[in-house]
């Protein structure tokens, strides 16, 4: 029987069969690798590939119409850490009536409709007063997208140099009433639908009954650039004043702003008025007013320009500006602390008008100005330098910023006029 010859099997015919083989797979492999590089230079044509290589770029924003809807979930992200704590933000974003979310995924920062910088935490830590030193922005912008500079600190609160930023910043979200976004530290608003029972509550209760100490005041820090310890030390030669904080006796409620923890309020809440001096004069702001609204106290303020001041409750406090001598003052806040009707007519108010600190009705403001974008074109820049440099603090705060208390002559008078 005559033996089959094995057929030639040689190596370079094994590979010809190897390349074969995979040659679908390395079609197939190729070919998504092209798909993913063209839709990358798509989405990079889309954004106009604005590249920020140092923050002191130019940039408008170009919104499309009809790019989205109104159903679509706007995205906003929180660029700068320690600025808010995510889950407090989307927890007031839930109950707007216009949708948005926030996040600080940068996978999602193209995709986002805004992106958010708190002022405070752009600069470097411990950086020197007047620092360019930033920390790093972001490499590429999408010009549909709004760039939003958050402030919460009064111009000569500022750390660094803002002359850098340009004009690459679109809206401003500030205590200030003529920023984008008007994000004071409190708010009053009328409520509607629950008036009656508000009204309803408000009558049952004696707020003049429910305190059972006078005057309360803190001061926390050691610089004092209005000088309020000079009008502290007037005022207590005619009334008696409990003098609270890390620069007296007590370390109670002492440091932070607000006061709002638990104990700090239980204190403070039996306490008819409070000293609510604000340490820097610049326009709208207002900080320790509303912690003695919120504490069901009267609030005994140093406003000396009312006309750069928004957003108050009127009828709610005791301007020291008001008079003409500090005596006069100390003898009228005695006729209302002596005066049960006197004093709850201060709080009228609460009939009608509910106060709210955390900032929520800023953040639907914001999320319904992104949704309005939708209706249509808007191109903006914000120069930052001349937006803070039409704030209104005299220049005799900038210069006392810094200057400790106990260097200032306590022999001093305080003039209110």
């Amino acid at each position: 029987m005559k033996l089959r010859k094995p057929p030639y099997f040689s190596l370079g015919s094994a590979m010809n069969l190897n390349v074969r083989r995979v040659r679908p797979v390395l079609f197939l492999t190729i070919s998504i690798l092209i798909l993913y590089v063209l839709n990358t230079i798509r989405r990079l044509d889309e954004y106009d590939g604005f590249i920020i290589k140092r923050p002191n770029s130019y940039r408008t924003v170009k919104y499309l119409t009809g790019r989205s809807t109104r159903e679509k979930v706007k995205m906003i992200h929180i660029w700068t850490d320690g600025f808010e704590d995510l889950n407090l933000v989307n927890g007031h974003l839930l109950e707007c009536s216009s949708r948005c979310n926030a996040t600080n995924n940068t996978n999602l920062l193209m995709d986002s409709d805004a992106v958010l910088f708190h002022l405070a935490d752009i600069w470097i830590p411990n950086g020197e007063r007047g620092t360019k030193r930033t920390i790093p922005f972001p490499n590429i912008s999408n010009p549909n997208q709004v760039w939003i500079i958050h402030i919460s600190d009064p111009p000569v609160c500022l750390l660094g140099d803002v002359n850098i930023f340009g004009k690459i910043f679109n809206w401003t979200m500030s205590y200030r009433s003529d920023s984008t976004i008007f994000n004071p530290y409190g708010r009053y608003m009328k409520v509607d639908d629950e008036s009656d029972n508000v009204r309803k509550g408000y009558d049952k209760r004696n707020i003049y009954l429910e305190k059972v100490k006078f005057i309360v005041g803190t001061l926390r820090n050691r610089t004092d650039p209005v000088e309020s310890y000079l009008l502290t030390n007037e005022m207590s030669k005619y009334i008696d004043i409990e003098m609270l904080g890390t620069c007296h006796s007590s370390r109670l409620c002492g440091t932070g702003w607000g006061n709002l923890n638990k104990d700090c309020d239980e204190n403070f809440k039996k306490y008819r008025f409070y000293l609510a001096f604000e340490s820097i004069e610049c326009k709208d702001y207002i900080t320790e007013y509303w912690m003695a609204l919120h504490r069901e106290q009267i609030p005994i303020v140093n406003w000396k320009r009312m006309d750069t001041l928004n957003g108050y409750v009127p009828n709610s406090y005791i301007n020291v500006y008001d008079f003409s001598s500090v005596k006069a003052l100390a003898e009228y806040i005695t006729l209302v602390n002596r005066n049960e009707s006197l004093y709850n007519s201060f709080f009228e108010w609460k009939k009608n008008f509910t106060i709210d600190l955390t900032g929520r009705s800023a953040w639907c403001d914001l999320c319904e100005k992104l949704h309005s974008m939708d209706k249509h074109y808007e191109s903006q820049s914000v120069d930052l330098k001349e937006y803070i440099d039409s704030d209104v603090c005299p220049a005799a705060t900038v210069s006392k910023l810094f200057k400790p208390v106990s260097k200032l002559s306590k022999q001093d008078k305080f003039p209110l006029r």
